[in-house]
């Protein structure tokens, strides 16, 4: 971490995350960029990159994929990144839904996250026209994050960030990055917000486990920070984004450690069910549709000793447990 961003990673819970050994070891980012025409991705896990902004300027070393995956280093340092085009991103990730923990777009305008409802969640920049414009498109997709910028040295959100519908919460800008000369560069725009905030989740999900966006969403809404209004307000949604004490998370691997009276395991698109240890046959495999899992709840109801009633007419479900 640059010493320059010591303050914005004190005040976002990012270094109580590293004194807790999470720094993003295992975890995995894409970074899409919409203008570059490059077909693979370039690996981006260390300080510095070979990739250029323009390609032909050999001393360019600050070109806006370069400071995105910067600012994700600086936050999650031993994450692996890759920066990919956008349309051969998108592409790839259609096909390896389970390689990308994150991913992040910093950029507005055309893109072919319409309907990515499956993909890893998307960290979106809402833009940079000014807080009465309404977040722009891919951000605005209901599947994807939108995130405004936050500047700490004002303790505002930044007036050129666009808000309204669609906003999710604001998070830091004004992040400095390493460069080749030495001499930190301050990279801004809620460009520099986006991957900001897509880092400090990669530290979360490697302790608590790989999330669809709803679940994601879900928690950055419950660890905001009111920046304006209380509650939520067009232009810094639900408030700044920061991470809880890491001790207050439950890990990913607790249940192994946890006493429990049943155990229910249940694998998506298999018929093959355990109930503490024994084989179950289902009648039809959990699934899951546009971000959500969908399990049987009548085998999973009544293995845990409640009655179930459908009533046709009114397609009521009621689930009983006796006391």
């Amino acid at each position: 971490m640059l010493e320059e961003n010591r303050a914005e990673f004190e005040k976002a819970g990012i270094l109580k995350w590293w004194q807790a050994g999470y720094k993003g070891q295992g975890m995995k980012i894409a970074v899409l960029e919409i203008y570059e025409p490059w077909n693979d991705p370039l690996t981006a896990d260390t300080k510095y990159f070979t990739y250029r902004t323009p390609p032909n300027d050999e001393d360019d070393t600050s070109g806006h994929a370069n400071s995105v995956a910067k600012v994700i280093h600086e936050v999650a340092p031993e994450a692996h990144i890759d920066i990919w085009c956008s349309y051969e991103g998108t592409k790839y990730i259609e096909k390896h839904l389970d390689e990308y923990d994150v991913i992040n777009c910093s950029f507005t305008g055309g893109s072919q996250l319409g309907h990515a409802e499956n993909f890893p969640p998307i960290f979106c920049a809402a833009g940079n026209k000014g807080g009465k414009s309404k977040v722009g498109y891919p951000a605005m997709y209901n599947h994807t994050l939108a995130i405004g910028a936050y500047e700490n040295a004002r303790e505002l959100t930044a007036n050129y960030s666009q808000g309204g519908k669609g906003l999710d919460c604001v998070a830091f800008t004004d992040i400095y990055v390493p460069t080749r000369t030495g001499k930190p560069l301050k990279f801004n725009g809620t460009s520099c917000a986006s991957p900001f905030a897509a880092a400090m989740t990669l530290l979360w999900l490697q302790k608590a486990g790989r999330k669809n966006w709803q679940e994601v969403r879900e928690f950055i809404r419950e660890n905001c920070i009111d920046v304006m209004e209380p509650g939520y307000d067009e232009y810094s949604a639900y408030g700044l984004f920061v991470l809880p004490d890491p001790a207050t998370v439950k890990g990913n691997n607790d249940m192994k450690d946890m006493k429990y009276d049943m155990k229910i395991e249940l694998t998506i698109g298999s018929k093959t069910a355990y109930v503490d240890n024994k084989e179950v046959q289902l009648l039809r495999a959990p699934e899951e549709r546009d971000g959500t899992t969908l399990v049987p709840i009548r085998f999973v109801a009544e293995n845990l000793g409640c009655d179930v009633a459908y009533e046709p007419k009114t397609r009521k479900i009621t689930i009983l447990k006796k006391r």
